[in-house]
């Protein structure tokens, strides 16, 4: 084989051919000539795409063909489909079982978590008996990069004295499998829920691997003194008063709520924003609703498209402007203003924005967590009912009362290590690693109205942690400042 060719000094790579997508219609078009005998290389030929590209869309001709029929719009790039719910629990399961791994200290590499994620799939499909909608799950190499960002899982090298540590520890826990071969189906037959399996496998059954190059683990634990004096991280980030700065450089926060029968919660949450430090609040509402919230203050910019066909289109123009989201004050719960809410917090997590949600954006979370699953920028501010809901949505149990803040370590668990912040008498805060109580004496009323305050308190607070950098917060992140 003959040396490379060396690259003359100066020159520059050609740019990157951008790749081609299709939309619905050009699709169906594609598949007519299919139809009329044209052959795969002619057609890729006629759309300059590669034959292997043709042959794919062939093969989604059913689905795509559905779509159209369905009313789909024929502009559309992608085919979207309701995400298995199977899926989503045995996603939760697979992290418990790393979690559990991680703390006994056995090793797991991309191959041991994608087989046991199969295993438990095909069981749950197996167990729905001949009724069953399920599709068949692979766990390919794609799916695992996206398990893994969903539930920030990082990556970490083994090598040394601690390989093959970490391997005789993995010999241990096959000689145990030996000795008790217990099975998820015993399991599930004994105790008859899959949301057991995490708490009960005591990774018994992971597979035999002669070398380990890499194992995956949950977040960096921190140590307790770190989370010591909350009230003076929550003083580092609050930003100075100065002459120096210009107009919404200290918060422009939107709420995103606020209908014909709710018009008070998203008034309170904005105002409260305002009231704390930020200098804009933006409220995004149905347009009944507007002229109501306009005339509580002047203070506040209220945009009517909450329920307008181009929802998304139109609260896009604000995202680059504003640095917090807060879902939920006064949204209800009418499927239009729920699939708008929907749009808004996907736009929000692409640009990377801070998401706080409470009240009905809490409702829309129990319907679908995948939506917010795995976004660390997101904090969750459920009550008792509330997080009630999510809890029994993630685990199929219902909240054990009597150890509330393991529930709330283990909801934000297996939400992707969301900060979630339980309120009631005293409230439970955790992020995923560590809980934290808040037991400082409140109102002792219970009216409407005060959870919308601390959702919008809770914005500003959020973008001011942010800004301020793991210079003023001790190197946590910012959610964990937001207290």
């Amino acid at each position: 084989m003959g040396p490379k060719r060396s690259v003359p000094s100066g020159s520059k790579s050609a740019p990157k051919k951008r790749r081609r997508v299709m939309n619905l219609k050009e699709k169906v078009e594609l598949l007519d000539m299919l139809r009329s005998g044209k052959t795969a290389a002619a057609v890729g030929r006629h759309y300059c795409i590669n034959e292997s590209t043709v042959r794919h869309i062939k093969k989604k001709e059913k689905e795509i063909r559905e779509a159209i029929a369905a009313a789909a719009p024929t502009t559309a790039k992608y085919l979207h489909k309701p995400r298995d719910p199977n899926l989503s629990r045995v996603e939760s399961a697979t992290f418990f079982w790393v979690l559990d791994c991680y703390k006994k200290g056995i090793p797991v590499d991309s191959g041991i978590i994608r087989e046991k994620a199969k295993s438990l799939y095909d069981f749950l499909k197996e167990n729905e008996g001949e009724g069953s909608t399920s599709a068949d799950f692979q766990a390919s190499k794609g799916w695992f990069e996206n398990f893994k960002k969903r539930f920030s899982l990082c990556s970490v090298k083994v090598m040394g004295e601690a390989a093959s540590a970490d391997q005789e520890t993995a010999s241990i826990g096959q000689e145990a499998a030996r000795e008790f071969p217990e099975t998820p189906k015993k399991l599930i037959e004994e105790k008859g829920s899959i949301q057991l399996l995490p708490f009960k496998l005591d990774c018994r059954d992971v597979p035999e691997v002669n070398v380990l190059e890499r194992s995956f683990s949950v977040h960096k634990a921190h140590s307790v003194k770190d989370m010591e004096n909350i009230f003076q991280l929550v003083r580092n980030v609050i930003p100075p008063l100065t002459t120096k700065k210009h107009k919404g450089q200290d918060g422009r926060i939107g709420i995103v709520g606020g209908c014909q029968e709710y018009t008070g919660a998203p008034y309170f949450a904005a105002i409260s924003a305002l009231k704390l430090g930020a200098d804009l609040s933006h409220v995004f509402c149905t347009k009944d609703a507007a002229p109501v919230i306009k005339s509580y203050s002047p203070e506040l910019i209220v945009h009517p498209v909450l329920d307008s066909p181009h929802t998304d289109e139109e609260v896009a123009k604000w995202l680059p402007r504003l640095h917090t989201i807060v879902i939920g004050p006064g949204l209800g719960r009418n499927d239009t203003l729920l699939e708008n809410a929907k749009g808004i917090i996907e736009k929000s997590k692409v640009r990377g924005i801070p998401v706080v949600i409470d009240a009905d954006g809490l409702w829309l979370i129990a319907q679908q967590p995948s939506l917010i699953q795995g976004y660390q920028r997101a904090i969750l501010t459920p009550n008792y009912m509330e997080f009630s809901r999510l809890y029994e949505t993630m685990f199929r149990t219902s909240v054990d009362s009597n150890d509330n803040h393991r529930c709330v370590l283990r909801l934000s668990q297996a939400l992707g290590n969301l900060t979630v912040v339980q309120k009631g008498e005293k409230d439970i805060i955790s992020d995923g690693e560590k809980v934290l109580v808040c037991s400082h004496e409140g109102s002792s009323r219970r009216c409407g109205g005060q959870g919308d305050l601390l959702s919008g308190s809770l914005g500003v607070l959020a973008h001011w942690a942010f800004l301020a950098g793991p210079e003023k917060t001790n190197g946590f992140p910012y959610v964990k400042t937001s207290y």
